[in-house]
């Protein structure tokens, strides 16, 4: 039997959409403030990442025939997108990762800013999919300094976003439904570090994993360049 007082499931998206899996396990997702569970992230498998990476790879084709212009309009947009929610996104952030909203309200400045400076971290690769490995600390600045870089160049992106601190990856993902970015372009598959090995062994991705200690140093000096700019 369904149990109807858990707490909701975090969907992943594919394609352009949301949709939920089925799984036996769940990540807990834990408030900062009451302690308590408010979300369960799915621990996913081969068959998820297989959906994710195939549907990033048929989207990235048309994508990577588009202009650079085309792209980095379509990201500013995103960028204004995101800067008009950006209040919900933070408050969001400071639930799951226990910052503080005025730090979770600069991660997303950050964010915006980005997004429509079209600034990233530079990571040499011409994979056709960016497997991009999002952190706890900075769910989504870290992920996003990550994914520009690729998406300018025409790649195609699947987000695997830490399981304690899903949903502002999953906003920015809904966010690119609502503002015209082509469906496959951005995907979302959660689990645990064997969905990350099994994102590895896809011969079309490229793991960039905010988490690494080269990368995250990159990230946060990036992050401290927009912050000193504020």
């Amino acid at each position: 039997m369904p149990d109807f007082d858990a707490p909701p499931v975090v969907p992943l998206w594919v394609n352009g959409r949301a949709f939920l899996t089925v799984t036996r396990e769940f990540q807990d997702v834990i408030d900062g403030v009451s302690g308590g569970v408010v979300r369960r992230t799915p621990l996913c498998g081969v068959s998820e990442v297989r959906l994710a990476v195939e549907g990033a790879l048929q989207a990235g084709r048309a994508w990577a025939e588009e202009t650079e212009e085309v792209r980095a309009n379509l990201l500013h947009g995103l960028g204004e997108s995101l800067s008009a929610n950006a209040g919900h996104v933070a408050r969001i952030i400071a639930g799951e990762s226990g910052k503080s909203l005025d730090a979770a309200e600069r991660e997303v400045a950050a964010s915006i800013r980005a997004l429509q400076e079209r600034r990233g971290c530079e990571v040499c690769s011409e994979a056709e999919v960016g497997a991009v490995i999002g952190g706890a600390v900075e769910p989504l600045f870290g992920a996003l300094a990550l994914a520009i870089p690729p998406l300018l160049r025409g790649a195609s992106v699947v987000f695997r976003p830490s399981p304690e601190t899903p949903s502002a990856l999953l906003i920015f993902a809904e966010l690119s439904g609502r503002c015209a970015f082509p469906a496959g372009i951005i995907n979302i598959v959660h689990g645990a570090e064997s969905v990350v090995e099994s994102l590895r062994a896809a011969a079309c991705c490229v793991v960039l994993d905010s988490r690494a200690e080269s990368l995250n140093s990159e990230i946060l000096t990036l992050f401290d360049s927009f912050n000193r700019r504020n």
